[in-house]
């Protein structure tokens, strides 16, 4: 969360163009949805070519990385509710495959989306 909400500042204290501003926003209101760079470039009136590049150059990710972690970020919070299904978290999310979520979710996080919700719950047990 830390980490998040420094890249929030990083972007609004840096010289990051209002357009990207714009496309950083606009992700994290569609994540949701299946999105490709061609698409967002569409969306914008940019070439995939360079919206990849600028995006890159200005946020340290390539679009989908960060749509990735945007991605992960929301199914952190959605883990805490134990009655949804690991596939119901990974699509709710826009993840349309369940495995490639759990691959995702290792990879960012260093443990499965399983091990990240007995750990929440094991924490939020201790803390009352």
């Amino acid at each position: 969360m830390t980490h998040e909400s420094f890249q929030i500042s990083h972007f609004l204290d840096s010289s990051v163009p209002a357009y990207i501003l714009d496309i950083v926003e606009w992700i994290r209101t569609h994540y949701d949805r299946p999105l490709t760079v061609a698409y967002i470039a569409e969306q914008f009136g940019y070439h995939p070519t360079y919206l990849t590049n600028v995006f890159k150059k200005y946020t340290g990710y390539p679009i989908l990385t960060y749509i990735n972690r945007i991605r992960i970020a929301v199914s952190k919070n959605l883990l805490a509710n134990r009655t949804l299904s690991i596939y119901e978290v990974a699509n709710t999310c826009g993840f349309s495959d369940e495995k490639y979520f759990m691959k995702l979710f290792k990879r960012y996080e260093g443990i499965t989306p399983t091990q990240y919700r007995k750990a929440f719950h094991q924490k939020k047990v201790n803390l009352t």
